[in-house]
C-alpha cells in the first residue's frame, strides 16, 4: 500500500502510539474474523505500529538513519502482512476514530493507496523485512512475517473467505 503524508510535525516516539484505544475497532474486526481477542487486540496494536512505521519513513527517507544498509523504496503491504491491511481498513471504516489517531497521535494523515503491483521482488521484501526490523525490533519483524501469514489463513476461514 502506498500513503501520502500531510503536515510538518516530527514523528511521535512509538510508546505514543501503541496505547491509542481501538476497541470499536477491533470489536468490529472480531465479529468478522476468526481470531481470538488477545489476537486482534495484538493485530490492533502492530496496526498501530504499521501507521507509525509509515510516519517515521517520510523522516528516513529525508535523514537515512545509522546502522540501516537500505532503506525499502516504499513501504508496502506484501501477502505475509496482509492481516495488518485487514485491520487497517476496519480502522479507516471507523473514520472519526481514525482521522482523530492520524491528526492528534501522529501529526498527520496517513492516506491508504492501493498498490496494483505484484512485480515485487524477493530483495524489497528483505528490505522491508530488515527496516521493520531495525525500527520494531526481531519480536514485531517475526510476528509480522512469521506468524501472521499463519493466522491470516484463520482468518480467512472466518470471514467466509472475504479479505
Amino acid at each position: 500500500m502506498k500513503f501520502k503524508l500531510f503536515g510538518a510535525r516530527s514523528a511521535p516516539l512509538i510508546d505514543q502510539v501503541v496505547g491509542y484505544p481501538g476497541h470499536e475497532v477491533v470489536a468490529a474486526f472480531r465479529r468478522n474474523s476468526g481470531l481470538s481477542s488477545e489476537q486482534a487486540d495484538l493485530l490492533f496494536e502492530d496496526t498501530l505500529r504499521w501507521l507509525w512505521l509509515c510516519r517515521v519513513f517520510e523522516e528516513d527517507c529525508l535523514r537515512p538513519p545509522k546502522g540501516l544498509e537500505r532503506l525499502p523504496d516504499e513501504l508496502s503491504i506484501f501477502s505475509s502482512i496482509k492481516l495488518l491491511d485487514e485491520m487497517w481498513h476496519q480502522f479507516i471504516l471507523c473514520t472519526p476514530v481514525y482521522a482523530d489517531f492520524c491528526e492528534r497521535v501522529l501529526g498527520r494523515f496517513i492516506h491508504h493507496r492501493p498498490e496494483f503491483s505484484s512485480d515485487r521482488v524477493d530483495r524489497e521484501y528483505e528490505t522491508l523485512i530488515r527496516y521493520v526490523h531495525f525500527r520494531l525490533g526481531r519480536e514485531v519483524s517475526n510476528r509480522w512475517f512469521v506468524e501472521y501469514p499463519a493466522l491470516l489463513s484463520v482468518h480467512l476461514s472466518g470471514s467466509g473467505g472475504r479479505a
